[in-house]
């Protein structure tokens, strides 16, 4: 690599050269991005086709976009026709834009989950682009493939969640600011005005900057661009630069953009703003002190790579500190403003820090090439006793895989590693631990680059495959009601869960024409004339259904998640009405606090 560049590390050692050996070349091949997306799409792609349920929250996005596709409410997502103005609609018309491309209706787990793919697979490819400008093509590639591994964006790249949407905005914008700046030529325009034109990235940087407010929540994706650019800009002490971003049509187009759907869900529903209070300032349920980010999210976040992140950190810092206008200096700003900015709201959560992922494998991918650098010196490799070590390790990781107690205490139900599964796991991994010390011996960055990602890709998909989740049975007492409950009978499923959202879950998994209860007292709706109905809720709701009439619990989860006690699981009740039972009208308006459960009420005559 060229010495000289400009903000390119000066990898002049042999054994960092044959990490990257087109590294003065400061843009990837074709067959990179090829290699990059090969990579991603069987990593993520595989929890597609693997059969593993939707997790946690991970039914929310895909059933409000059921509910839209069924009832066209493009604008307003829904719940059960309740208001779910949680977060802005981009994400749900993604969802449904791809069901309609696969003649689909946002029912299928796979269907549902490769949008996320999608954004995981193009997050990478810009990382490794942007990481190839500043220090070239093995970087470059290998910062796509640290991003790719590192466990939470793998996480949020293989489920069916906003978040990955949002990093994709985050990214896609900061792309079109690192072309203009480092990769463009245009890092100097003259066409400064305030109302005068500017080049093609600088109107796709506000738009995107904008549209980021129909994404998620509103101003987090642009606090985590304008934060870095920013600091970058300012520090760089560089006036032309700076004035790009002055700019009355650049944040007009942002203004418009992060009003328009606000005002429009304010108009349509003005007791939305008592919600979104509730989250920004009334609600405790997410508070962390100041150093939450940095002492827990961010080594968590780069794991496995997080010591060679901090040893990038390291090797960048002379140019960060020193270089006004450097690619060091720049990375420096993205990797520390998002955790500053996000430290400041006594509001916090791990998920917001995930379009923030980025820089932290560029850093890594340079520290790893540094560590090449010093295990491929020449010294005495003790590769027997390396060999022997990782053996070790493959037996315990077998053995703790298949511990029983182990097992039921992280996922609540016994689990059975088979013969077959646990030998597979040991065998890849003193496989890739053969090819990474083969690799060091021979000084093969390739192949030790191949062992180290594939060896951390099989590890990933192998757990999505054996080991179960909190949700396991749950799903299966789901599917089993669905089989269970005859189609022409009327299936309802309780939302008034105390404000947890397992109903989402619940309706994903039943046929579409199971119909959500705002609460129990729904069940008396005039408009309900069927004799007996079936009702999916917890246990503990035995009571209030026996008030309505005669009950009868059919099916029940082995286990529900965070359960208390048997009291809080899943159950199925066939309930017959009492005869003469006394019906009212539903409410005719739920507000949006009342439709998330964080206000009680409307009922549907007296309470039960």
């Amino acid at each position: 690599m060229d010495s000289a560049a400009p903000g390119v590390l000066p990898f002049t050692d042999e054994s960092a050269a044959a990490l990257a050996p087109d590294a003065g070349r400061s843009r990837l091949l074709g067959r990179d991005f090829l290699i990059l997306s090969a990579f991603c799409l069987a990593l993520f792609g595989y929890e597609m086709i693997s059969g593993r349920a939707l997790s946690l929250h991970e039914a929310r996005l895909p059933e409000l976009s059921r509910e839209m596709f069924a009832n066209h409410n493009w604008l307003f997502p829904q719940s059960g026709g309740r208001p779910w103005l949680e977060r802005p609609p981009l994400p749900q018309w993604i969802e449904v834009g791809t069901s309609l491309l696969l003649g689909q209706k946002c029912d299928a787990v796979w269907v549902v989950r490769l949008p996320s793919v999608m954004m995981g697979l193009a997050i990478v490819l810009m990382t490794a682009w942007a990481a190839a400008v500043w220090f070239g093509r093995g970087v470059g590639l290998l910062s796509g493939l640290v991003l790719a591994t590192m466990y939470e964006f793998y996480a949020y790249s293989v489920l069916a969640e906003d978040d990955i949407y949002l990093a994709a905005a985050v990214a896609v914008a900061l792309t079109l600011f690192i072309s203009l700046e480092f990769a463009s030529g245009k890092s100097r325009d003259a066409r400064m005005g305030f109302f005068g034109n500017r080049p093609w990235q600088v109107w796709a940087f506000f738009f995107l900057l904008g549209l980021m407010n129909i994404v998620k929540s509103p101003l987090l994706g642009p606090a985590v661009v304008v934060g870095p650019v920013g600091a970058y800009l300012l520090l760089s002490r560089d006036r032309l630069r700076i004035r790009r971003y002055i700019w009355f049509w650049g944040w007009l187009i942002f203004g418009l953009l992060l009003v328009s759907w606000t005002l429009a869900a304010i108009h349509r529903y003005p007791d939305v703003t008592q919600n979104w209070r509730f989250d920004y300032e009334d609600t405790t349920q997410y508070d962390q002190p100041f150093w939450y980010y940095v002492v827990i999210v961010l080594p968590a976040f780069c794991q496995p790579w997080i010591l060679a992140s901090i040893t990038g950190f390291i090797v960048t810092a002379r140019a960060a500190i020193h270089q006004r206008i450097s690619g060091e200096r720049f990375l420096w700003c993205w990797a520390i403003l998002p955790v500053i900015v996000l430290s400041i709201p006594h509001r916090k959560h791990h998920h917001y820090f995930v379009p923030s992922m980025a820089p932290w494998a560029i850093l890594a991918a340079v520290g790893i090439s540094i560590i090449w650098r010093d295990l491929t010196k020449p010294r005495e490799r003790p590769l027997k006793m390396g060999l022997a070590s990782v053996v070790v390790a493959a037996v315990v990781v077998a053995a703790v895989a298949s511990y029983q107690p182990i097992a039921h205490r992280f996922f609540h139900a016994e689990v059975s590693v088979g013969r077959i599964d646990v030998m597979a796991l040991a065998a890849a991994v003193v496989v890739c631990a053969a090819a990474l010390f083969w690799a060091i011996s021979r000084r093969n960055a390739f192949v030790a680059a191949g062992a180290c990602f594939i060896g951390v890709a099989f590890a990933y998909c192998w757990g999505q495959s054996v080991l179960p989740d909190i949700v396991t049975q749950d799903t299966a007492f789901l599917r089993r009601t669905d089989r269970e409950v005859p189609s022409n009978e009327p299936l309802y499923v309780n939302g008034d869960l105390a404000g947890e959202m397992d109903f989402f879950r619940n309706q994903f998994y039943l046929r579409p024409t199971t119909m959500l209860l705002h609460n129990l007292t729904f069940l008396r709706d005039q408009r309900i004339t069927a004799p007996a109905v079936w009702v999916v809720t917890r246990h503990r709701d035995i009571d209030k259904l026996k008030e309505l009439g005669q009950v009868e619990a059919r099916d029940e989860s082995a286990h529900t998640r965070r359960e208390r006690n048997a009291d809080d699981r899943f159950t199925l009740f066939h309930l017959r009405f009492r005869p003469g039972l006394d019906r009212y009208p539903v409410p005719s308006y739920i507000n949006t606090l009342q439709a998330m459960g964080r206000q009680k009420g409307p009922d549907c005559g007296p309470p039960l």
